[in-house]
């Protein structure tokens, strides 16, 4: 019998509750739309490195708070059952998940390839949490696709 490793269905809200500031923070933070630090401005937190590119605490802070609702987020969000959890389901995460895993080593060939110095560093840590966000937007959308046909046909 084949046992399923996947997370109680609940825990996708969970993630979705996670993922989405955190993401929107990590973008804001990367784009500089606006400066997330201000957020955390006031809260006496303590500097974590002096030796960090992070130049204050609650940039850090930012930074870690970003990542960390990201990979908690994400991993809730990709690894959590569905409401309907069958074999079509199954077959359609494992085919986004190689799908993604295909798109993620052709980034990270063409990066190491044409890209060099601190920038190549970024984008790499940038990948590193790339993969399962692309993993969950390919699932998501196969599975939007897939409902929407079966509606179309009723």
């Amino acid at each position: 019998m084949q046992k399923n490793l996947l997370l109680p269905h609940g825990l996708k809200k969970i993630g979705w509750i996670l993922l989405i500031p955190s993401l929107l923070l990590g973008i804001a933070y990367i784009t500089q739309l606006f400066v997330p630090e201000i957020l955390l401005a006031g809260m006496n937190l303590p500097e974590l490195s002096s030796n960090s590119f992070a130049s204050s605490a609650e940039e850090q802070w930012t930074i870690i708070i970003s990542v960390l609702g990201i990979v908690i987020g994400v991993l809730l969000v990709a690894c959590s059952r569905e409401r309907i959890e069958d074999e079509l389901t199954s077959q359609i995460r494992l085919n986004s998940l190689l799908m993604a895993l295909y798109i993620y080593f052709a980034v990270v060939i063409l990066l190491t390839l044409f890209v060099y110095g601190l920038t190549y560093v970024a984008f790499m840590t940038y990948s590193v949490l790339g993969f399962m966000v692309l993993f969950v937007a390919i699932f998501r959308f196969k599975l939007w696709r897939l409902r929407k046909e079966g509606a179309d046909e009723e």
